[in-house]
C-alpha cells in the first residue's frame, strides 16, 4: 500500500488546507468544477432512462408501489418534478433519445445547462455552446424578456377592441397576491391567472362580435373573481378554533393580553388541532411567573396510533375536569395506564420516589386490534362530524367539508363491518402436535418426512404451492413448502424445508463451522435434511 492511503484524516486535512490550496489556480478550480458537472450530466442521463425502465415495465409494483412517483419518492427522495425532468432530459439529450448514453455533441455540458436547454426550440439549441452560462441560455430561449416593448403585429386585428377598453371587467388589484399568483401571471396577457389561450384573440371586427366578445371576457373574469372569493373564504373557514369560536381581540390601547378564543385561554386549553392558537398551552404545574409547556400535545397523534382510548389526551373523558368551566385537563401524573410516553416530569417523580419507570417495567406495551384501532378512528370521526353540524347551525360551513366527513365515517363504519364479518367466518386454528421424544436419526428424518402431521399454514393457489410449520420453544419455526403435480402422466410430490431463527447453532467439534444454516428470514434456498437432524438433536438434548 502506498504512503498516501495511509495518512489519518487529521494528516489529509493538512495536505489539503495547506499545501493543496496554495497551490491551486482559479483557471484549474473552475476545469475542476466543470468536469465534475460534466460527470453528474452523465448521470442524470443514465438516471433517467432507468425510471423510464422502472415506469415502462411497472418494475415499482415489484417493490410494493403503485405508481413510479411513489417508487421515486420513497427511494430517493425525489418529488414528481424532480423525477419528471430526469426522464425529459433522457428523452431529449441521451444517444436514440432512449439509452443511457449521453450525445456526443453535449458531453462537455452541465446538468444545469441541460435543464435549461430543455423547452428550445431546435433552431435555439443550436445557438447554445458548452462555454455559455445558464442566465445567457435563459436569455437566448426568452428574447423578449430582454426586449419587452417589442409586440408581434400579427397578435391583434386591425380595428379589433382590447380588453382595456373594458375597465370595468379589470381585475381589482390584490394587495396580499401571493408569489404563486406572480408566477402564473402573465404580463403580456390580459386574461386571469391560468388562462393561457384567451377567445379574445378569436373576436372579429363587427360591433356584433366585439360586444359579444366583451361579454365572454367579462363572464371569464367573473368566474376567476367568484372562485378566488371561494377558494380565501375556505381559508378563512379552516383558521376557526377546535370550539367553532372567533378569535378573542381587543381594542389597541388595552391593557389585556389573554390569547384566546370565546371563554377559552391559549394557555389553560389542551384541545389540540387548533388552527388559530397563539401561545403554548402551560403544564398543570407550571408558575404563572415562570410558565413552561406541556410536552404531551406534541405526541397525540403518535398516541391515538398506538394507545388509542387509554390515554387521557386521546380520550378526554377519562381526565380531570376543572371546577367551573368543566374543561377536560388531562395530565400523565393523574393517569392510570402510564406508557413509555409519559411527559419528563411525570419520569422525574417516579424516580425521585423510587420507583420504575415505564421503559424499565416489564409489562408489554398494549397493541391495539385492527378491530379496536378501527373503532376508536370511527368514533373520532363521528365526534368531528357532530361539531361540524352543530357549527354548521349557527353558521354555515363549506357543504363539500361536511360531504367529505359524511362519506369517512360512511367507509370506517362499512371496513368495521367488514372486518367483523370476517371474524365470524375465520376458521380456527389447528393445533400444533408436540413434538415427540426421536432416539436415533431414522425417527428424526420420518419425522421431518410426516410434516402433514404439523397442521397446513397456507395454501397459495396461484402457484400450487402448500405451506407448512413448526414451531419449536427456542423461537425456532421449520417450514416445507410442497409442490404437488402431474407431468408425463406422473405424479410428483416435491418438498423444500427451511429453518427460520431460533439460536445460533453449535461449532462442529472437527471442522469448525456450525452445524446446521442459521437464517435470520426466510430464504428460498431449502435446507439438507442432514442439517436438519442436527438441529433436532439439539433441540432434544
Amino acid at each position: 500500500m502506498s504512503e498516501e492511503f495511509k495518512r489519518t484524516p487529521e494528516e489529509w486535512v493538512e495536505h489539503y488546507q495547506k499545501h493543496y490550496i496554495n497551490t491551486l489556480t482559479a483557471e484549474a478550480a473552475s476545469r475542476i468544477i466543470k468536469n465534475d458537472m460534466t460527470n453528474v450530466a452523465r448521470s442524470c442521463i443514465s438516471i433517467g432512462f432507468h425510471l423510464k425502465a422502472v415506469r415502462d415495465r411497472e418494475l415499482f409494483r415489484e417493490m410494493g408501489y403503485g405508481s413510479l412517483w411513489e417508487y421515486a419518492a420513497d427511494q430517493f427522495g425525489l418529488s414528481m418534478s424532480s423525477a419528471s425532468r430526469y426522464i425529459a432530459i433522457n428523452d431529449q439529450f441521451s444517444v436514440g433519445g432512449n439509452t443511457p448514453q449521453l450525445q456526443p455533441e453535449y458531453r462537455n455540458f452541465s446538468k444545469s445547462q441541460l435543464q435549461e436547454m430543455l423547452n428550445m426550440s431546435p433552431e435555439q439549441i443550436g445557438q447554445v455552446t458548452e462555454d455559455m452560462t445558464v442566465k445567457e441560455i435563459r436569455k437566448l430561449k426568452k428574447p423578449e424578456a430582454a426586449e419587452p416593448e417589442k409586440k408581434k403585429p400579427e397578435e391583434n386585428i386591425p380595428g379589433q377592441m382590447e380588453i382595456k377598453d373594458f375597465p370595468e371587467v379589470l381585475p381589482e388589484e390584490d394587495p396580499v397576491a401571493t408569489s404563486q399568483q406572480q408566477e402564473e401571471w402573465n404580463e403580456d396577457s390580459s386574461c386571469p391567472p391560468g388562462i393561457h389561450q384567451c377567445i379574445r384573440q378569436e373576436w372579429g371586427t363587427s360591433p356584433e362580435q366585439q360586444n359579444a366578445g366583451q361579454k365572454e371576457c367579462a363572464k371569464c373574469w367573473s368566474d376567476y373573481k367568484k372562485t378566488r372569493a371561494a377558494l380565501a373564504g375556505e381559508k378563512e373557514q379552516k383558521k376557526l378554533p377546535v370550539y367553532g369560536l372567533p378569535l378573542r381581540e381587543y381594542p389597541e390601547d388595552s391593557l389585556i393580553a389573554s390569547s384566546g378564543c370565546g371563554t377559552h385561554d391559549c394557555f389553560s386549553c389542551h384541545q389540540v388541532g387548533c388552527a388559530i392558537r397563539q401561545k403554548f398551552c402551560y403544564c398543570v404545574e407550571a408558575p404563572m411567573a415562570n410558565p413552561f409547556p406541556c410536552e404531551m400535545l406534541d405526541h397525540v397523534a403518535e398516541l391515538k396510533s398506538t394507545k388509542g382510548n387509554i390515554c387521557q389526551f386521546v380520550d378526554r373523558s377519562k381526565a380531570y375536569h376543572r371546577a367551573g368551566d368543566r374543561e377536560a385537563v388531562p395530565c400523565c401524573k393523574d393517569c392510570e395506564n402510564l406508557c413509555e410516553y409519559a411527559c419528563s416530569r411525570t419520569k422525574k417523580a417516579l424516580k425521585e420516589m423510587g420507583l420504575p419507570s415505564p421503559e424499565e417495567t416489564d409489562q408489554e406495551a398494549v397493541q391495539l386490534s385492527d378491530k379496536d384501532l378501527l373503532q376508536s378512528m370511527l368514533d373520532e370521526a363521528k365526534g368531528q362530524l357532530s361539531e361540524y353540524l352543530k357549527v354548521d347551525k349557527v353558521e354555515k360551513l363549506p357543504e363539500e367539508m361536511i360531504r367529505k366527513k359524511k362519506i369517512l365515517v360512511g367507509a370506517l363504519a362499512a371496513m368495521k363491518c367488514d372486518l367483523d364479518n370476517a371474524e365470524q367466518d375465520k376458521p380456527e386454528k389447528p393445533e400444533q402436535p408436540e413434538l415427540p421424544i426421536m432416539k436415533n436419526n431414522d425417527q428424526r428424518k420420518e419425522w421431518l418426512r410426516n410434516y402433514r402431521d404439523w397442521g397446513l399454514w397456507y395454501e397459495d393457489e396461484n402457484i400450487g404451492v402448500k405451506y407448512y410449520k413448526y414451531d419449536f420453544e427456542n423461537g425456532a419455526r421449520l417450514i416445507a413448502e410442497v409442490y404437488e403435480g402431474n407431468e408425463r402422466k406422473r405424479t410428483f410430490t416435491a418438498v423444500y424445508l427451511h429453518l427460520v431463527g431460533g439460536p445460533e447453532p453449535p461449532k462442529h467439534p472437527k471442522y469448525g463451522y456450525g452445524k446446521w444454516n442459521r437464517h435470520e428470514r426466510y430464504d428460498k434456498h431449502p435446507d439438507s435434511e442432514t442439517e436438519l437432524v442436527e438441529f433436532l438433536k439439539e433441540v432434544q438434548k
